[in-house]
C-alpha cells in the first residue's frame, strides 16, 4: 500500500511538473507572439535614427515605457533582451540562457522548451517594421519619423550642375552607380548615417541641404538616394 501511494504520488508529481513546464512554454510563447507582432523594432529604429546612432538602452526604455508598457516590464525583468552584433546590428531575444544559442519561435516545440535551453529569436513583423522609402522625408514627431512628402532631387542636381559647368538638363548617369545614406537634419546640422556617398558629393549634399533648412529647428530624417558627382557626364 504504501509503496503504490509512492508511486501514485511521483506520478502525480511527474504530471504536475509538465503541467506546470507546458503552461510556462505556452506563456513564452504568448509573449514571444505578441512582441513579435508589435512595434519594437520600429521604435528601437525611429529612436536610433532620432539619435543619430545607438542611443542609450536607458532612453529605449523610457522610450518603451511610453509605447508598449507590456514590453517594457518584460525588458526591464530581463526576459526581453536587446543584443548586437560586432556591427552594432540589433536583435531582439526572449532570454534563457548565457550560453548564446538561439532557436526561432516557429521551431520552437515544448519538446526543446523542455529539454534544450534555447533563446529565442524575436523576429522583424515586416508588415509593420518601419521602412525607410527612398527620397522620402519623414519629420520627427515624438519618438517616430512620419513620412511628409517628397523630397525633390532637383536642387542636388543644380548644385552637381554648377560643380561640372554642365547644364542639369544635360546631365547623365548610369542607374547602377546610384548610392545612399540615412540624412538626420536637426536645427542646421547634417549628419550622414550609412553614407556610401563620397567625400566631395557628402560635402555638396551637406551645403544644399544646410541652405534648404537653415531657418528650420524642427528634426527631419531621409534616405537619400542619389549619384556621387564623380559618376556624373556631361551631354554638352
Amino acid at each position: 500500500m504504501k509503496k503504490r501511494i509512492i508511486t501514485y504520488s511521483s506520478i502525480i508529481l511527474i504530471i504536475a511538473f509538465f503541467i506546470v513546464k507546458y503552461i510556462e512554454f505556452l506563456d513564452v510563447q504568448f509573449n514571444v507572439i505578441y512582441i513579435e507582432n508589435s512595434l519594437l523594432y520600429k521604435n528601437y529604429n525611429d529612436l536610433y535614427a532620432s539619435q543619430g546612432g545607438n542611443p542609450s538602452y536607458e532612453t529605449f526604455l523610457k522610450v518603451m515605457q511610453k509605447k508598449d508598457n507590456r514590453i517594457y516590464h518584460l525588458l526591464k525583468e530581463g526576459k526581453l533582451r536587446l543584443q548586437k552584433d560586432d556591427k552594432e546590428n540589433v536583435t531582439f531575444i526572449w532570454f534563457r540562457t548565457n550560453e548564446g544559442e538561439t532557436v526561432r519561435n516557429s521551431d520552437l516545440t515544448f519538446f526543446k522548451y523542455l529539454f534544450f535551453k534555447k533563446n529565442i529569436f524575436i523576429n522583424f513583423n515586416f508588415k509593420e517594421y518601419f521602412n525607410y522609402k527612398e527620397n522620402i522625408i519623414y519629420k520627427l514627431n515624438g519618438n517616430s519619423f512620419i513620412a511628409t512628402g517628397p523630397l525633390n532631387t532637383n536642387k542636388i542636381q543644380l548644385q552637381y550642375a554648377n560643380k561640372i559647368n554642365c547644364k542639369p538638363c544635360k546631365i547623365f548617369v548610369e542607374d547602377y552607380f546610384t548610392q545612399h545614406t540615412y540624412l538626420l537634419i536637426q536645427a542646421n546640422n547634417i549628419k550622414f548615417i550609412n553614407s556610401t556617398f563620397s567625400n566631395y558629393s557628402k560635402d555638396i549634399i551637406c551645403q544644399t541641404f544646410k541652405d534648404m533648412y537653415k531657418n528650420n529647428k524642427d528634426t527631419f530624417l531621409i534616405n537619400l538616394c542619389y549619384y556621387n558627382i564623380e559618376d556624373l557626364e556631361c551631354l554638352d
